[in-house]
């Protein structure tokens, strides 16, 4: 539970990155010699700490909503430790191999079911560093996971031995570390840098919602107006104003004209295109709704259109909504959103 603690500190927002480099060394110390089924507990129990603390943002949507989601995470690293004890029951031991159990479940996490729960992906902790992300360059933050797990281990066993008095082993960890610690190096020095074309002015406008409970025309007024009024405090030319998801309620900004036109005059005030995200019908069923993004040209023009394909479960929409009238927590995701279709007009 401590290790995952650990890792949980290591990620936004304490955001101690480098931490991910030794927090999980309690808990591949608790896997070394644990039977398969003794690690995948371990395992489950390390990913209620770590997700626990990591999502703990989702209290906002129930209980329901945190215990589910960490539970179902849980459920991946306590097939990693599955694995890795499995493993060492058939005498293979080695940080390569807790690496390769640790990712696979990782990168299965982040695609199934549902399309996926990415959060915590191991890597991501090294976001601020710029050799990791030379890494992800290369081969995503799969890779960047892999060899993080394997440093803990190759750590674990630099400890063991000097614990231990054995020096064929010390020299065995240290070479493992210098080779995680090569290919940081080589995948930062071959880094991929494009060459800069030009540059652009973009302002990012983010509100603080602080009235989450609003609903209906209440909430549809506050939030365009609010960023709006946001918006009114931008200074000089800018190329694009990105207004953020949700900011304004549930219009439509090509059906609703007064809004419309307020935000074609943020646009002229700047020289600059917005883009905003809206609910929009699908044209010809009333009952379905895109969350889409428009972006406007300085003088109003509509230049394009994207409405999400990949949509949020339990966010965006409820799988199984019909058989699941029970939880009243699901009452706050008011609609299903509609997935969208490639080549969007």
């Amino acid at each position: 539970m401590g290790s995952g603690v650990l890792l949980a500190l290591a990620f936004p927002g304490l955001d101690l990155g480098p931490l991910a480099l030794v927090a999980l060394v309690p808990l591949l110390w608790a896997w070394r010699d644990a039977t398969p089924g003794r690690a995948a507990l371990y395992g489950f129990v390390f990913g209620l700490a770590f997700f626990g603390v990591l999502m703990y943002w989702l209290w906002y949507f129930g209980p329901f909503a945190i215990v589910a989601l960490v539970v179902a995470c849980s459920a991946y690293t306590a097939l990693s430790g599955f694995l890795v004890g499995g493993f060492a029951e058939l005498g293979i031991r080695s940080p390569w191999i807790t690496a390769a159990a640790w990712v696979v479940p990782e990168v299965l996490r982040g695609r199934f079911p549902l399309g996926g729960m990415p959060w915590g992906e191991v890597g991501a902790a090294l976001h601020d560093v710029a050799p990791a992300r030379a890494l992800a360059s290369w081969g995503g933050v799969a890779l960047v996971s892999f060899l993080v797990v394997a440093a803990n281990g190759f750590v674990l066993d630099l400890v063991h031995a000097l614990r231990a008095g054995r020096s064929r082993w010390l020299w065995r960890a240290a070479a493992g570390l210098a080779a995680v610690a090569l290919v940081a190096v080589v995948g930062d020095v071959f880094r991929y840098d494009p060459s800069p074309s030009g540059q652009l002015r973009v302002a990012l406008l983010q509100g603080n919602d602080q009235n989450r409970d609003l609903e209906g025309l209440e909430r549809d007024t506050y939030l365009p107006e609010s960023h709006l009024q946001l918006a009114d405090t931008l200074l000089g030319p800018y190329d694009l104003i990105v207004f953020p998801e949700s900011s304004l309620g549930d219009l439509d900004p090509q059906a609703d004209a007064a809004l419309r036109s307020r935000l074609v005059a943020v646009g002229e005030a700047h020289d600059a295109d917005v883009l905003v995200n809206a609910i929009v019908e699908v044209p010809g069923d009333d009952d379905r709704v895109w969350n889409m993004n428009l972006l406007y040209e300085p003088d109003g023009t509509l230049q394009g259109r994207y409405a999400k394909q990949h949509l949020v479960p339990y966010g965006e929409y409820v799988p199984g909504r019909r058989f699941l009238g029970f939880i009243e927590q699901l009452e706050q995701i008011e609609r299903d959103f509609t997935p969208s279709v490639p080549g969007l007009k």
